[in-house]
């Protein structure tokens, strides 16, 4: 298991601690959770995010978003839609749902202007934290959403392939806050999951017990 603080150093149940090498040759990762500004910059590139649009869509418009919520129809939704880049050229196309109740009115001109990611303004301006997320990983490509190949810049009749993130995030209470849809360029953007053996898992049970 690795060992809570330290990153590339891990403990075998009956073994002892060792340095994980692995873990030093690998840029980005699904564990733990880490904002794309900073998987970017592991990559070797430098980050910055583009506000696209900040609006107000009802719940009904946007059907998975809804049931991850777990609201009604007729809730209304922030949709949130913003460009990641990796040294100026276009890597992750990022679109975030949260109930309007979840950042207060009066705040919404100011999310529209700060090229921060969700999570990073909801941690400087409200009192929320997302403590754990629920990651679904799919294969997909640019003719999914129309205007991504203009982000992309790609050529007429294009087509690229996406790596699809779609992760709802939770709260400390396992409430459902955000939901977001990600489209990745893994030509730039590569994701690494370092796994342990199988026959450790009766000791990482034991331990959490």
């Amino acid at each position: 298991r690795q060992v809570k603080g330290l990153k590339n150093v891990y403990l075998s149940h009956g073994s002892g601690t060792y340095v994980n090498l692995h873990g030093f040759a690998t840029k980005t990762t699904l564990y733990p959770q880490v904002y794309y500004g900073e998987l970017i910059q592991r990559s070797g590139y430098t980050p910055s995010i583009q506000m696209l649009g900040v609006q107000r869509i009802l719940a009904s418009q946007a059907e998975t978003a809804r049931a991850q919520l777990g609201l009604s129809e007729g809730d209304e939704l922030l949709e949130v839609s913003k460009l990641y880049q990796a040294s100026g050229r276009t890597c992750i196309y990022c679109i975030d749902y949260l109930h309007t109740s979840t950042i207060p009115a009066h705040m919404w001109d100011k999310l529209k202007t700060e090229n921060v990611s969700i999570f990073q303004f909801l941690n400087t301006y409200t009192s929320l934290q997302i403590v754990r997320d629920m990651v679904m990983l799919t294969a997909g490509d640019s003719r999914e959403v129309a205007e991504i190949s203009g982000y992309l810049k790609l050529q007429k009749g294009e087509i690229k392939p996406l790596l699809v993130i779609d992760t709802t995030n939770y709260d400390a209470h396992n409430k459902p806050l955000i939901y977001s849809k990600s489209y990745v360029d893994t030509e730039m953007i590569q994701y690494t999951l370092m796994r342990n053996n199988f026959e450790d898992k009766e000791a990482l049970l034991n331990e959490d017990v």
